[in-house]
């Protein structure tokens, strides 16, 4: 089987869901496609991952999970010499930016009421694992999906700095299959929407 799949949630939140289902099904196969934004992938695969905003899901898409939004940083990351621990150092704080539709961090200031955020100066990417390296690496703090945060959360080298559960206006869907599901397709998206994503 055939999965398409953005590439930040393939190597941050899926890779770990397809191993944990192999260990259960040692005998199926899959093949796992990182996508890049408007990549056509999903033509050729079983099953569809696509990142939507409420008002775009359609009749027989399935929600993975409901996103928050946090922001995230190096471990003992500061701002004017004082470790990041309250939203409202964000304002002297270096921004990484992820260039894609999402604008998280206009979600975030607006969550976290801060209208003032200067959202135009920092680092760029268009990548969020590259966002999230950069992070890593002490450049400032990125605001991301939580689910794509989490393995850098889990292995200690990105922190939440301070308390941030800004629901996500965007959610993970799997998309209306194009076809009829083979019995793996069907299966792997019936253990996925079964409370194992």
């Amino acid at each position: 089987m055939v999965i398409s799949c953005p590439i930040s949630l393939a190597e941050n939140w899926m890779a770990a869901r397809v191993a944990a289902f192999l260990a259960d099904y040692p005998d199926f196969t899959i093949t796992l496609n990182g996508t890049v934004w408007g990549d056509r992938i999903g033509e050729v695969a079983d099953l569809t991952v696509a990142i939507k905003p409420r008002d775009e899901v359609l009749h027989g898409d399935a929600l993975l999970a409901p996103e928050r939004l946090t922001v995230v940083c190096a471990p003992g990351y500061t701002v004017a010499g004082e470790v990041l621990c309250r939203p409202g150092q964000l304002k002297g704080a270096g921004l990484i930016h992820i260039l894609t539709r999402q604008d998280c961090w206009g979600a975030v200031a607006a969550g976290l009421d801060l209208d003032d955020l200067d959202l135009h100066g920092g680092v760029r990417s268009n990548s969020s694992n590259v966002a999230l390296e950069l992070a890593a690496n002490g450049l400032g703090c990125v605001a991301v999906l939580r689910s794509l945060a989490e393995p850098y959360l889990a292995r200690g080298v990105l922190t939440e700095p301070f308390a941030c559960a800004v629901d996500s206006p965007w959610n993970y869907y799997l998309t209306r299959p194009a076809r009829t599901l083979k019995p793996p397709a069907r299966r792997f998206r019936d253990w996925l929407l079964d409370g194992n994503g």
